[in-house]
């Protein structure tokens, strides 16, 4: 297992609370403030510099405020393995505990998820879906897929991944499932 932080301007504490645990932990690689490439969003930026670093065939996306269950990585894995899949994303448990959380944050998430998620399965739609909290994707697949450059300045960086590695299966043999 190797672990890419990629700090991308905190202005908090992440910085120097990654840094030691990187001295104690020679898997953890700590990337502070990857500077920003002309033509490139900042979350994709911060991925196409995590990605730089990263030697292993497996690569999992996910963001700092995700909490993962103790399952999830081995989970994914074996569903990838399993189904023989390129990109697996899993779309996390939001933990909304007040009333207008239980409003504000899932609303704006149902009109995206339908406009991606419709045809998803159907591989003449040009429709996919991903969740960026957990993408799940193997490394050469996403070379193939012409890499974060591929969606540089996507503002939806996630669902764009997803249309990309569909359309890409479309034309190398990838298999996409919903």
């Amino acid at each position: 297992v190797q672990v890419i932080v990629v700090n991308d301007g905190s202005t908090d504490r992440t910085g120097g609370i990654v840094d030691r645990m990187a001295e104690s932990n020679s898997r953890i690689t700590v990337i502070h403030n990857p500077v920003l490439a002309s033509g490139w969003l900042g979350k994709p930026n911060a991925m196409n510099h995590g990605v730089a670093a990263a030697t292993a065939d497996t690569i999992l996306f996910t963001d700092a405020d995700v909490i993962h269950a103790p399952t999830s990585f081995a989970t994914g894995l074996r569903e990838l393995r399993k189904r023989e899949l390129d990109l697996l994303s899993f779309f996390p448990l939001t933990v909304c505990e007040s009333f207008w959380e239980n409003v504000c944050i899932p609303l704006p998430l149902v009109p995206f998820t339908v406009q991606f998620a419709m045809g998803a399965d159907d591989p003449k739609s040009p429709n996919a879906w991903a969740a960026g909290a957990y993408i799940l994707v193997r490394h050469d697949a996403l070379r193939e897929m012409g890499g974060i450059e591929s969606v540089k300045s996507a503002i939806m960086d996630d669902a764009e991944l997803a249309r990309v590695a569909k359309r890409t299966a479309d034309s190398v043999g990838y298999q996409f499932a919903p």
